[in-house]
């Protein structure tokens, strides 16, 4: 594509940016020749979705899917740019169709992520949610004495680069560290992570953190059967996929004090969460609300990350390009 080419980008959903921030961010990345349309609160509604950027070159979608449907009322359009990294909710073969580019915005929430799963695990063994309510209620610290999180052994589900920023942190207060993943790396055997099956890592784990992608494998890997292999004392800490577990047969090990905790930021439905979803009233569960990577630093990286993409891939050599499975 020729630079001098106008390019016209829908942005759907908020990138976290300012407008202004973006358009400055652009002419530093990519320079003239673009125009956007900014449609920010834009129902994820296929029908919206569609009426928001069925003109336009490029679409940039935050927090939304992208299904066949979209791909298919939105005629001119060549490239889809993530501003995230799953891409379990885009129809990737319906885009391959279509010869649109699909490009997604890698480790921008790392820290974030990483830095938010440990304070899952601090505030659910210390009871910080717990002491606060007291503190305001008048109350004094009886009943509230936690748990150390030094010593205890954190099992990784996925060692990616959120598993493995988050490990280098629990080194620090001493905790044994253990992972499963099809991929060992170097770096996690140096920080003293022990590689082992799925099964032996839940044994053993008092802390289990997930970090997978949802995939077809994937998805419920954390099964009722896999959920007994845990210790009645460990706790399960989710920041990546609420598909990755079977949240019903989760509930029913909590309600059955078969687990002594969870933290999750996700879970199988995205929120707000429908008041009969069974993890709502399980004892013992700290939740937010899919909240992990929103930093404002984050937020910036994924901008700058995003714009990128859309430089590299006018000028012909796209990058961080999602292939189909």
């Amino acid at each position: 594509m020729g630079k001098a080419e106008n390019l016209r980008i829908a942005v759907l959903g908020p990138l976290g940016a300012s407008e202004e921030q973006i358009q400055t961010m652009t002419e530093e990345i990519i320079g003239e020749g673009v125009s956007f349309d900014f449609h920010l609160s834009v129902a994820a509604e296929p029908s919206a979705m569609i009426a928001c950027a069925q003109d336009a070159d490029v679409v940039i979608i935050s927090n939304l899917p992208f299904p066949r449907e979209v791909v298919e009322g939105c005629p001119k359009l060549r490239a889809l740019f993530l501003s995230f990294t799953g891409t379990d909710r885009i129809d990737l073969v319906a885009c391959k169709e279509a010869g649109i580019t699909v490009s997604y915005a890698p480790d921008y929430s790392t820290p974030a992520v990483a830095e938010f799963a440990l304070g899952l695990i601090l505030a659910f063994l210390r009871k910080l949610t717990e002491g606060d309510t007291a503190a305001r209620g008048g109350r004094t610290w009886q009943g509230l004495a936690g748990g150390e999180l030094a010593g205890r052994t954190v099992g990784f589900v996925g060692t990616g680069n959120i598993g493995l920023r988050l490990a280098g942190l629990l080194k620090g207060f001493g905790c044994p560290l253990l992972g499963f993943d099809l991929k060992h790396r170097d770096e996690a055997i140096a920080l003293g992570l022990e590689y082992t099956d799925l099964d032996d890592l839940l044994s053993r784990s008092d802390v289990v953190s997930l970090h997978l992608p949802l995939t077809d494998q994937t998805n419920c890997l954390l099964d009722a059967r896999r959920l007994g292999l845990m210790k009645p004392s460990a706790i399960l800490v989710n920041t990546a996929r609420g598909q990755l577990v079977d949240n019903a047969a989760l509930a029913e090990a909590l309600r059955e004090q078969r687990l002594a905790g969870a933290c999750l930021d996700t879970l199988d439905v995205r929120p707000p969460l429908p008041p009969e979803h069974p993890l709502l009233d399980a004892p013992n569960t700290l939740l937010t609300p899919h909240m992990a990577f929103a930093t404002r630093e984050a937020f910036m990286r994924r901008s700058r990350i995003v714009l990128e993409n859309v430089a590299a891939w006018r000028q012909g050599a796209p990058e961080n390009v999602v292939s189909v499975p």
